[in-house]
């Protein structure tokens, strides 16, 4: 009788250990996709907004809510954001596509090699991602000290993804529950050194990335040349032959960027009385007045240069055209380096200077007004208010403006201009109707330059036939553009 019990027991033990392995094998698959799903839609977010910030890098464009210097805009470009030379959303999209990929490839369906390789992928990709996530997001809070929100949610979005895979290779087991966090996974034949030398082999391509961005610095400027522009001419001959033939001198070709200055040696012609002939008056038409002008992008733009604020003589034989921003600091970098190579060349060069603010009150290329350009457009107004109303007046109050690391409060800019000429004047000068035309004929000519060279950045320069966007780190590429464009040489 104990005996049969005994076998009963037996009988009933073996069936419990024979049904326990297939309980376990039924819950595997469930273990297995543990965060596979969510990692997937996390990755393929990743992977959408970094293919999109590639796209629209090589394209030139902007994206929706990157309006010139703001903080994305900055983000995007800087030196931080191209990798040997292309932008770091490439990388970053290959790396979470492929990671991607091999989400699907460590089903049941798989073999047992393919999921082990793929498995091991995963611990290296998920490295590199969530390195890169710290090293970019510290460089946007520590030195760029501006964020972009794309870039944000692509590095937040992988990481989170990242995270969920390498719970996921580690929890991977058909052992029993007691050992289901077992590291590495025992099924796949994975040691403990593998993982560790795949983890290291994803910290090795994070330092070839970071070594990259460190040595290999993008520009911060983009040079392009008109081709087809004719060399600046330098004497009345050629802008009266030009009129002659209803071209503009230098300007031959559609986006032709080119100066047609008028020589300051051509002679004045005395003014007549009124109702007065002189003596050897003829029928024929009056000889042209010695009105300059720089013709840019086919005689689409035309700027009278003795009715623009201008850094330098105004008869000086070479001209450039600056746009700037008062509240942008890449400006204010770049007005001491066109200072400096004004002063190095003296009476031979010419630099007319329009304010091209960055605010939405005045510019309708910039849809929301970032804090940093806050106020942009009265700067720009003091600062034509001022040249209207007293030009000697205006390098004064332009290198004072300037001056400061960051702009002045208004009262006190009010107040400074009020004593270089006069409160009253000031009034006038700043409602003319001629200070509003000017700030809008910068945001064409801006417009224009930005479309040319699918670049929106700032400061920007038109130098001969050449158009330059995007700070300059320091005076030697001015110098070199100076040289090639206008024989310029220090």
């Amino acid at each position: 009788m104990n005996k049969r019990r005994h076998r009963r027991r037996h009988h009933a033990g073996a069936t419990q250990s024979r049904e326990r392995p297939q309980t376990t094998e039924a819950s595997a698959p469930a273990a297995k996709s543990q965060g596979l799903v969510p990692a997937r839609v996390f990755l393929l977010l990743s992977s959408v907004i970094a293919v999109y910030l590639a796209w629209v890098s090589f394209k030139g464009g902007s994206l929706p809510g990157c309006g010139p210097e703001s903080g994305c805009d900055k983000v995007l470009q800087s030196r931080w954001s191209h990798w040997l030379g292309i932008p770091v959303a490439v990388p970053a999209a290959i790396v979470y596509l492929t990671l991607l990929w091999t989400t699907f490839q460590i089903g049941g369906r798989a073999s047992e090699a393919r999921r082990r390789n793929c498995s091991l992928a995963m611990v290296a990709l998920s490295v590199v991602i969530l390195g890169a996530a710290v090293w970019f997001v510290g460089l946007q809070a520590l030195v760029i000290k501006s964020f972009c929100a794309f870039c944000l949610t692509a590095h937040a979005s992988a990481a989170v993804a990242a995270g969920l895979l390498l719970r996921n290779v580690a929890s991977r087991t058909g052992a029993s529950g007691t050992d289901r966090f077992h590291w590495p996974p025992k099924t796949l034949g994975i040691r403990r050194s593998e993982v560790i030398k795949f983890a290291f082999a994803g910290v090795g391509a994070l330092l070839v990335l970071l070594a990259g961005q460190a040595l290999v610095a993008k520009k911060t400027y983009a040079v392009k040349r008109m081709e087809g522009a004719a060399a600046p001419s330098t004497n009345a001959s050629a802008q009266t032959a030009g009129q002659e033939s209803g071209q503009p001198s230098g300007s031959t070709e559609t986006r032709t960027v080119s100066v047609q200055p008028i020589s300051g040696s051509a002679p004045s012609i005395p003014a007549q009385p009124s109702g007065t002939a002189g003596p050897n008056a003829t029928p024929t038409n009056p000889a042209p007045s010695a009105r300059r002008e720089i013709v840019l992008h086919q005689g689409k733009h035309r700027l009278a240069v003795d009715e623009l604020p201008i850094i330098g003589l105004p008869s000086a034989p070479h001209l450039t055209v600056s746009l700037f921003d008062y509240t942008c600091h890449y400006c204010r970098d770049m007005h001491g380096l066109l200072l400096e190579a004004q002063r190095r060349f003296s009476n031979q060069l010419a630099i007319v200077s329009l304010p091209m603010p960055l605010d939405a009150d005045c510019n309708h290329l910039v849809k929301r007004t970032s804090s940093a350009h806050a106020n942009a457009c009265q700067y720009a107004k003091f600062g034509l208010a001022v040249w209207r109303a007293k030009p000697e007046a205006f390098s004064e109050f332009d290198s004072w403006l300037f001056h400061p690391p960051s702009p002045l409060p208004l009262n006190d800019v009010r107040q400074r201009a009020e004593e270089l000429v006069g409160r009253e004047t000031l009034e006038q000068a700043l409602a003319d109707p001629w200070v509003t035309r000017q700030i809008q004929t910068a945001v064409a000519l801006y417009e224009s330059n930005s479309r040319e060279l699918r670049d929106g950045r700032m400061p920007q320069l038109v130098i001969g036939s050449a158009i330059s966007v995007g700070p300059l780190q320091n005076i030697d590429p001015l110098y070199t553009m100076l040289a090639e464009q206008l024989g310029l040489k220090p």
